[in-house]
């Protein structure tokens, strides 16, 4: 649901009264869709938790979001049966990854990663993917973007995210794919901003 972070989350995985809403996709019921076993589980949160905030910058804080975000899966896990988990990192808010914001979900992926690590599961490079086509595109277009107001991706942002997403899950030919014949179509496609004149 939008600007759900983990602990919103991690209450409604608990809640059985709360389960009874509607997702912003309506017809899709959280407690019914979590009912049905799925082969294939992602879980990709945390730009809300960064962006609300609903945790702070310090370790202690990251720490207990991880914490969280570990109880929250096993949840989900517990009801879905899921074959395969991914955990997909978080993707920029900004475009600067120098920004606050984008360090500290530099240290939210660092954690991700490490918990994939100890759960066995898998990582899904979102973000790694996202600052590489982000870098293509700005070498043919300077303005080209992934999201038009820094935070909701695009139709490319998706492409990106979709090919991290699949590369993670070991679909590398779906994932090179999806990175050639469409994410660089659109890159070809476009136009090289103009010089700024010489004063």
């Amino acid at each position: 649901g939008s600007g759900m972070g983990v602990g919103a989350w991690l209450g409604l995985a608990k809640n059985a009264d709360k389960q009874k809403r509607d997702l912003d996709v309506k017809g899709i019921e959280v407690s019914t869709a979590l009912s049905q076993p799925a082969d294939v589980m992602v879980v990709m949160l945390g730009m809300n938790d960064v962006l609300a905030p609903y945790i702070g910058d310090t370790d202690e804080s990251l720490d207990q979001w991880l914490a969280n975000y570990r109880e929250l899966i096993g949840l989900l896990s517990a009801r879905l049966k899921p074959k395969v988990i991914g955990l997909a990192t978080i993707t920029p808010q900004t475009e600067d990854p120098a920004t606050p914001k984008n360090q500290v979900m530099a240290r939210m992926n660092q954690r991700i990663t490490a918990l994939a690590d100890k759960l066995k599961t898998r990582v899904l490079p979102t973000n790694q993917t996202y600052w590489e086509v982000l870098a293509q595109g700005r070498q043919r277009q300077a303005d080209f973007s992934l999201a038009g107001d820094r935070i909701h991706p695009n139709q490319a942002g998706h492409l990106a995210v979709a090919a991290g997403m699949l590369k993670g899950l070991g679909e590398e030919k779906a994932s090179a794919s999806l990175s050639t014949e469409h994410l660089g179509k659109t890159i070809s496609g476009l136009n090289p901003a103009a010089a700024a004149p010489v004063a």
